[in-house]
């Protein structure tokens, strides 16, 4: 899984995220993975295609980080 950046330390990862193909899942699927709240199989797929994905493993590390800034 991507490290967590804070948001501050890291503005290049907003670039990469706005730079999603057509193939990546959607941006709330992208956050539940990030957050833990997709399950299963889905979830390592989504995960897996974040590892390949700059904008994707972007859109993790934000999600992330956003979730660890606002303590959730």
């Amino acid at each position: 899984m991507t490290a967590r950046v804070p948001l501050h330390e890291n503005p290049e990862l907003l670039a990469r995220a706005l730079e999603r193909s057509s193939g990546c899942p959607p941006l709330e699927q992208v956050a539940a993975a990030a957050l833990g709240e997709l399950a299963g199989p889905e979830r390592a797929a989504l995960l897996a295609h974040a590892e390949t994905c700059p904008a994707c493993g972007a859109e993790v590390a934000l999600a992330a980080a956003a979730a660890d800034e606002s303590g959730v």
